[in-house]
């Protein structure tokens, strides 16, 4: 299934169904475009990153990994390995 952010962000009720499907793989393409930091995180890392605890596999494709910076850059490894990067500091 293809999907974009917004559509799920536009209707939040499919969200909890979404989360629930199972995936065996998440995609997300332009994951420059996840805006994090320590503070707070944008609706769109928020979805993707519940999507991805549920989900067994996740892809995350860029051209810019560091347009966002190394803050970026470990929010999208957190995506990856929540476990392994959970540390802004010990990263830096």
């Amino acid at each position: 299934i293809l999907c974009s952010q917004d559509f799920l962000l536009d209707h939040p009720e499919r969200i909890p169904q979404v989360i629930g499907a199972g995936w065996d793989l998440l995609i997300v393409d332009e994951a420059h475009h996840l805006e994090w930091n320590p503070e707070e995180s944008s609706d769109g890392y928020c979805l993707v990153q519940s999507l991805a605890l549920e989900t067994a596999s996740v892809l995350l494709l860029t051209a810019t990994p560091q347009q966002l910076g190394a803050e970026g850059h470990f929010a999208r490894l957190q995506l990856l390995d929540p476990h392994r990067y959970n540390d802004l500091d010990a990263f830096l």
